[in-house]
């Protein structure tokens, strides 16, 4: 009897963590290298962005609001997400990164 797959009725279970890094790479000015990215870590991502030399006015946006969508009680060290920041860092690609995420969230 010859074995069929059917990826139909199967679950896929992506983990919070594993949400968050592809959330991450869909911003263009964040990498698999950059700290806290792969594998997540909210901490790391939060210290590199807010001591790094490194880091660009449209990364910082960007990293502000990942930290906002993880946990958006928390006084991250690199500051809090403003929209009206983004609004004057973000290119395109960044807008249609966010965009693609609030047309269907998902929340850690």
């Amino acid at each position: 009897m010859k074995h069929q797959h059917n990826l139909s009725t199967r679950q896929f279970v992506v983990s919070c963590d594993m949400r968050m890094t592809l959330l991450a790479l869909t911003f263009p000015t964040l990498t698999v290298s950059t700290p806290g990215i792969a594998p997540w870590d909210s901490l790391a991502l939060d210290r590199w962005a807010a001591t790094s030399s490194g880091v660009t006015s449209g990364s910082l946006a960007a990293v502000r609001f990942l930290l906002h969508v993880w946990d958006d009680q928390t006084d991250w060290l690199c500051g809090r997400f403003s929209l009206r920041e983004a609004y004057g860092t973000w290119d395109g690609n960044h807008w249609a990164a966010m965009l693609e995420f609030l047309e269907s969230p998902t929340f850690p």
